[in-house]
């Protein structure tokens, strides 16, 4: 799963002097690796007091399917 995102909030403007000032990036870029396949339709995220909260349903496995199998006898 790969999530992005960009800071919506425009810098403060300080007109003292600065004593201490410090360098951040206004995007973020992460991977994760899923323990298993997810079911991409099924995907909802949110966001709330700054919390991104990211819901994934894990995929329907299709097990081997049973097939019948007829010879013709002579």
């Amino acid at each position: 799963m790969c999530i992005t995102g960009k800071r919506q909030a425009p810098p403060q403007q300080n007109q003292e002097r600065a004593v201490y000032s410090e360098r951040r990036s206004d995007r973020i870029f992460r991977t994760l690796d899923l323990p298993c396949e997810i079911d991409p339709t099924n995907v909802t995220a949110s966001v709330s007091d700054g919390i991104l909260e990211v819901k994934l349903l894990k995929a329907v496995s299709r097990g081997a399917v049973a097939e019948q199998a007829q010879t013709a006898s002579a």
